[in-house]
């Protein structure tokens, strides 16, 4: 048995809009639930980020280093992922991909530091630390 319908140009035009509305508000959902992660073009903007925090730290960092966000939990990366998480950052989405940390120490504690990370610009995580 066969079923066949007539196509008509109204039912094109129905059925292509519905397609597009459809992507629409997928696309919409998807961008609404991720958060807007705030750009470090310069060692200042993170610092000046990290001030917004309310954390005020030196101007230049005392460490910087480019790694490898990896998800296979070497390197500790599952254990500062679920830290970082209970403050609002999800970095599952960066696994495996290249990232920049910076530390700067704290003006109100030599003992600690900011450690902010970086993909892409973007700051992802932040957290203090004790720094020796």
């Amino acid at each position: 048995m066969f079923i066949t319908f007539k196509l008509t140009l109204k039912k094109m035009f129905v059925f292509t809009a519905a397609i597009i509305i459809g992507v629409m508000c997928v696309d919409a959902v998807k961008n609404a639930t991720l958060p807007e992660m705030p750009i470090c073009q310069s060692l200042s903007d993170c610092a000046d980020y990290l001030k917004k925090q309310g954390i005020e730290v030196e101007r230049e960092p005392v460490y910087s280093n480019k790694t490898v966000i990896d998800g296979e939990g070497k390197s500790g990366w599952q254990e500062y992922a679920r830290r970082l998480k209970k403050q609002g950052f999800n970095i599952t989405d960066y696994f495996g991909k290249e990232a920049d940390i910076y530390c700067f120490k704290l003006k109100a504690d030599p003992d600690k530091a900011a450690r902010i990370l970086l993909c892409e610009n973007r700051v992802i995580g932040y957290e203090v630390v004790e720094w020796f």
